[in-house]
């Protein structure tokens, strides 16, 4: 049993894995500009593309990008 709501995730190996899933550890995110935004992607699809959670899910990463650009553009428009 991987734990609870209540309890908390309860095996070690998975508690470690993501803990290094971010966008401070993962280095492609480091540099982008929206990291903030998107928290480092899609852990499901970074796992199932990458095999790996450590990697960005790069599809994701530019769909999170121009949905940022289109949030800031429009923004823009409503305030002139």
């Amino acid at each position: 049993l991987i734990g609870s709501l209540d309890e908390g995730i309860t095996r070690r190996d998975i508690v470690e894995e993501f803990q290094n899933a971010n966008v401070f550890t993962k280095k492609e995110c480091r540099s982008c500009w929206a990291k903030f935004y998107c928290s480092g992607g899609c852990h499901a699809n970074a796992y199932y593309n990458n095999g790996d959670l450590k990697e960005p899910y790069h599809l994701g990463c530019m769909m999170e990008q121009k949905r940022i650009e289109c949030a800031i553009g429009i923004l823009a428009q409503m305030e002139e």
